[in-house]
């Protein structure tokens, strides 16, 4: 499953859940190295890495989540463990999800 998929199937297990202020956060990091030897590439080695971190609001306590796997099963058990770990928070103070554009004043970013 491709990143935007991905992230359709994320967005329709938070509105399945309830869930109104979310964001999804993609990460890909490529490596690749090439070891020469008399005029020819001897030996390659690549890599590519990914990395997905949902973040949700629930009654001002922010719940996140990470995963490089991405299925559909994974989507579900992004968004489901996320909602838990809002519920798991004991802070008093509101955090805030901030969205492009959006005017941060009297807020203090995470």
């Amino acid at each position: 499953m491709d990143f935007q998929a991905f992230q359709a199937a994320v967005e329709r297990q938070a509105r399945a859940a309830g869930l109104a202020d979310y964001d999804l956060y993609y990460s890909r990091h490529a490596f690749s190295q090439y070891k020469p030897f008399e005029g020819k590439i001897d030996k390659f080695t690549g890599n590519t890495s990914i990395g997905v971190c949902f973040r949700c609001l629930i009654g001002g306590k922010m719940g996140n989540a990470y995963t490089q796997l991405l299925d559909e099963p994974e989507a579900a058990r992004l968004v489901e463990q996320a909602i838990q770990s809002a519920q798991a928070v004991d802070g008093k103070d509101p955090e805030f999800l901030y969205h492009p554009g959006e005017e941060m004043s009297g807020r203090v970013p995470l």
